[in-house]
């Protein structure tokens, strides 16, 4: 058993492991939500193909990701999931059920950014994709459906490559009926 001072003590000793942490940066958790989408027949998965970032470049520039982004304070997770998938391609979706959470990091002009993200099964309900945009942090360059049995795990976003293989992997082993 930990005596209170003790678990007080670790706590407050407790540092997150953050690469090239500079002592005058601000420390941030937002909270996120990606979806995955399948189309009408879900045969297909909702991507989008990245052509810059303001911040992480390198890691996006050309590869494809899944919708979404982070929560606004007192907007409902679904409400969230809703908007985040429309403003960045134009389709409506139906939230359902979530099935993996991850975090990542990465630096901002003054601030260390963490995210903790929440993966979400979605499910087209209507819409139709509209051009391209640039989002606060990162450019759209097109959004599209994906066939499933064309997904190539390497030209996924690397902080998102997990969340795709479990995807994978209980679609395999149909936990769930979609």
């Amino acid at each position: 058993k930990i005596k209170r001072t003790e678990y007080r003590k670790r706590i407050t000793n407790y540092k997150l492991p953050i690469k090239n942490l500079h002592k005058h940066m601000q420390q941030k958790i937002y909270f996120a939500q990606k979806g995955l989408v399948l189309d009408e027949t879900k045969t297909k998965i909702l991507v989008h193909k990245y052509s810059g970032a303001k911040y992480q470049n390198i890691k996006l520039a050309g590869k494809l990701g899944l919708p979404g982004g982070r929560i606004h304070f007192g907007e409902q997770p679904d409400d969230s999931l809703v908007r985040e998938v429309e403003e960045e391609t134009g389709i409506i979706i139906t939230p359902l059920l979530p099935f993996y959470v991850w975090t990542w990091t990465y630096q901002k002009e003054d601030e260390e950014a963490q995210i903790v993200a929440v993966a979400r099964i979605g499910i087209y309900k209507s819409g139709a994709f509209h051009e391209a945009q640039d989002e606060p942090e990162s450019t759209i360059e097109k959004s599209f459906w994906l066939d499933i049995e064309q997904v190539n795990l390497d030209d996924f976003i690397e902080d998102e490559i997990p969340v795709i293989q479990m995807f994978l992997e209980y679609r395999k082993n149909n936990p769930f009926v979609l």
